[in-house]
């Protein structure tokens, strides 16, 4: 989904001067925010837990929607990042290949780690402690 993402949104800028390029440059925002949207926990989760794949993405769908206002700050911050990508495309090419994914990988990280530490690990470490006293 994020290769499909950026592959329109490369389209809805080079053919910027046209409405074919804004009509891709949207549909492939949309793309890409419903991908981060889904699969956003699924990277702070495949680094943080030793789970099949399966389990990863059920567990970052059901964060995605338990995390709602975590999810829509995420989203937010991704809109902003984003449109300065699509309106500086031209003069900021170091910042779109080095700094941006950097840049949102972090916020992503930082935020998806909450919810995850909230509703995954902490239970998990309390039937841990419950386990032991048994």
């Amino acid at each position: 989904m994020f290769l499909i993402s950026y592959d329109l949104l490369s389209l809805g800028v080079t053919n910027g001067s046209n409405p074919y390029g804004m009509l891709f440059s949207g549909v492939g925002l949309l793309v890409g925010l419903l991908a981060l949207a889904v699969f956003q926990y699924a990277f702070v989760l495949n680094a943080s837990l030793d789970l099949p794949a399966w389990a990863i993405l059920k567990n970052s769908r059901a964060l995605t929607f338990l995390g709602l206002t975590y999810t829509i700050g995420i989203l937010g911050i991704t809109c902003f990042v984003d449109a300065a990508l699509l309106f500086g495309f031209l003069i900021s090419l170091v910042l779109l290949v080095l700094g941006f994914p950097t840049l949102v990988q972090f916020i992503v990280c930082c935020l998806g780690n909450i919810p995850m530490q909230k509703w995954i690990v902490e239970p998990y470490l309390r039937q841990q402690e419950e386990n032991a006293e048994t």
